[in-house]
């Protein structure tokens, strides 16, 4: 399945950091009014999760009218895993989609457009297939999802390697996975079809790259609003989404080191000639530059990126001079507030002596009531008793009045006063 060498015909190199590589003239905005169907196509390693992310965003949904489809995410769960040639498509593409991505040769997509019931336009992402081999080293031996099968054994079998061996190693798997015929199917294919624009992901990347994405939508009749896209490009730029500079690596991270010519740190002469022997000229004729002009290249903007850290690094140091100013004072500050809250503790116990002093007299003060309570119930208790007595004396002096009463009636009691009043006057006694 290796391929050694491909066609060498003469084909014209691509233009470079012109955003549109190759593509057809702008179309009139009026096109958007029919039904629609784009086709992101490309290969893997050309930030193809990056340019989906942005198709996606709502914000850009809201000026293509595309929704995105997934078609790769459904061909894996139905298929397994498909070379870019053999790509199957058994049902049409709904109206007005982006498809993103596809990972398809020229003839792949020539079916699959043939599924489309719309206008279909295409767009194919090129990249430096050797950086794309770096980032597909790097990816399947240390940071790529394991999803299938296929990316565990080929991580081991990278794992078993030198670098130098395993990068050579990746050569052979992505030619046997037509990788690398993939991208030379498409070459000549936007000088012969009017809906197919070339783009490299090295433009899509770059400082201009806002320019590059309206030039790309107006390419299809779409106008997002500049300040719209700007905006979201900023959100999916690489600092902001790994929080380095571009040309710091991380192995570990799905964007590891986000810059162009990247293979010159990587790539010898040995794994070069390897590389030729299977891909051919494939890099001069997309318009790549040579190892000498990256190198000079690589040297201007490691310069660069030395001067950014250097600067960042005197304002990283200006700043830890003013942080440990900054913690000197907060260290006098602490030391004044351990003072003050020393003189509070000792306040606070002194607080805390006298309410244990104040409990004690209120226990005292308890026990004191509580006889005194006693104390009162049981001359509470004597009243009462007495009150009872007094009640009873009170009702027997009752019944003494009342049988006095009736005895004042009585006639012997009227017979006894007459006779004491009798007497009393004729023996001046009082009885």
């Amino acid at each position: 399945m290796y391929r050694e060498v491909l066609d060498k015909e003469a084909i014209a190199p691509l233009p470079v950091g012109t955003g549109f590589v190759v593509g057809a003239p702008w179309r009139d905005a009026r096109l958007r009014s029919r039904n629609m169907n784009v086709f992101h196509c490309c290969t893997h390693k050309t930030a193809s999760q990056w340019v989906r992310a942005i198709f996606s965003d709502p914000r850009v949904q809201e000026f293509s009218g595309l929704k995105p489809y997934y078609y790769e995410e459904k061909a894996l769960a139905k298929y397994g895993v498909q070379k870019p040639s053999e790509k199957v498509f058994d049902e049409p593409f709904p109206d007005n989609t982006v498809i993103t991505p596809l990972y398809a040769d020229y003839s792949s997509f020539c079916r699959a457009r043939s599924m489309s019931s719309s206008q279909a336009f295409a767009f194919f992402v090129t990249r430096d297939p050797r950086d794309m081999l770096v980032s597909w080293y790097f990816s399947m031996r240390y940071s790529h999802q394991p999803i299938v099968d296929d990316v565990s054994l080929v991580r081991e079998l990278l794992n078993s390697k030198s670098e130098k061996e395993g990068l050579k190693q990746s050569i052979r798997l992505l030619a046997s996975f037509d990788l690398f015929e993939s991208i030379h199917s498409w070459i000549n294919a936007s000088s012969e079809d009017k809906d197919i624009i070339l783009i490299k992901y090295e433009d899509l990347t770059s400082s201009n790259n806002v320019n590059v994405f309206m030039d790309l939508f107006r390419g299809f009749g779409i106008d997002v609003p500049e300040n719209i896209l700007r905006e979201v490009l900023e959100e999916y730029e690489f600092e902001h989404l790994t929080g380095r500079k571009k040309g710091l690596q991380d192995l570990q991270a799905h964007l590891r080191k986000g810059i162009e010519g990247d293979w010159i740190n990587f790539l010898d002469d040995e794994i070069l000639e390897e590389f030729q022997n299977f891909a051919g000229d494939l890099s001069e004729k997309l318009g790549y530059k040579s190892k000498h002009e990256l190198t000079r290249q690589n040297l201007h903007f490691y310069q660069q990126l030395s001067s950014e850290l250097y600067s960042d690094l005197h304002t990283t140091e200006t700043r830890l001079i003013s942080i440990e100013s900054e913690l000197s004072s907060m260290k006098h500050e602490l030391s004044s507030a351990n003072r003050e809250i020393s003189l509070k503790q000792a306040h606070l116990e002194g607080v805390k002596q006298e309410l244990l002093h104040t409990q004690t007299e209120l226990v005292v003060a308890k026990s004191v009531i509580k006889r005194k309570s006693s104390t009162v119930k049981r001359l509470k208790s004597r009243v009462s008793d007495q009150a009872q007595k007094l009640r009873e004396t009170a009702r027997s002096l009752k019944i003494l009045e009342n049988r006095i009463r009736q005895m004042e009636s009585s006639k012997f009691w009227k017979l006894k006063q007459f006779w004491l009043g009798v007497t009393t006057r004729r023996f001046g006694i009082f009885l």
